[in-house]
């Protein structure tokens, strides 16, 4: 029977096929046969983030969703495979995913501020610079709502509106009235507003957001019911 009575270790530099022979007090030989592939001390090429979209203002991306390309090599320059991996971060936790040829080109859902870090490792252990970049996206324009109206004393008409915003916010220099800039105020993340009806004319009331999105025309007719005689 054989028992282990000696851990022996040898360093090994270069590839190729290895045979390790013991041979004990009685003569008995007992060989094996193992071969190294990659060994290598060559870091991966790191990879290359891009993203492509809609730029709107201070650097957010607007309107659809920007889409993500990670460019990475298969193998080492000395060709050791490798494996890439990617990683996106955000305010709701952080996510890993490996890259394959089917899934480098991608959008996320989140919206707000997001990082997207990417690094490549080798089969024989070696790591890649990882490369890290944050973007910020905001692909919905602001949401108006015309929630109230009153009418005083002297019979002037009033209404009032909210906007709402969730990502990037309301630019309260961007809201206007039949294309003329209006007074709002902020509270509790919601923007109300209101303006006094003149004349019996078609009233638009539009809004941006920081990132850059406008909203939908939200329209408002003073006389725009019609009544029918009895």
């Amino acid at each position: 029977s054989w028992n282990i009575q000696d851990v022996y270790t040898y360093d090994i530099f270069e590839n190729g096929t290895y045979v390790i022979e013991a041979v004990d007090n009685a003569g008995n030989v007992s060989t094996y046969e193992t071969e190294y592939k990659f060994i290598s001390k060559v870091a991966p090429a790191d990879p290359i983030i891009s993203i492509d979209g809609t730029v709107g203002n201070d650097n957010w991306y607007i309107k659809e969703k920007p889409v993500v390309t990670i460019t990475y090599a298969d193998e080492t320059s000395d060709g050791v495979p490798v494996e890439t991996y990617y990683k996106l971060i955000t305010e709701n936790g952080e996510k890993e995913y490996i890259l394959s040829d089917s899934n480098n080109v991608f959008t996320f859902g989140n919206e707000g501020e997001v990082t997207i870090e990417a690094w490549s490792v080798s089969e024989s252990g070696c790591t890649s610079n990882v490369i890290s970049t944050t973007i910020k996206v905001d692909t919905d324009a602001p949401d108006i709502q015309i929630f109230e109206s009153s009418v005083d004393d002297d019979g002037i008409l009033t209404i009032n509106f909210k906007i709402y915003e969730s990502v990037s916010g309301v630019n309260t220099d961007k809201v206007c009235i039949n294309g003329i800039p209006v007074e709002v105020v902020e509270e509790e993340g919601v923007i109300t507003g209101s303006f006094i009806v003149a004349d019996n004319e078609v009233y638009e009331i539009v809004a941006e957001d920081n990132a850059g999105n406008v909203s939908e025309t939200v329209e408002f007719e003073p006389l725009g019911l019609a009544v029918n005689p009895v």
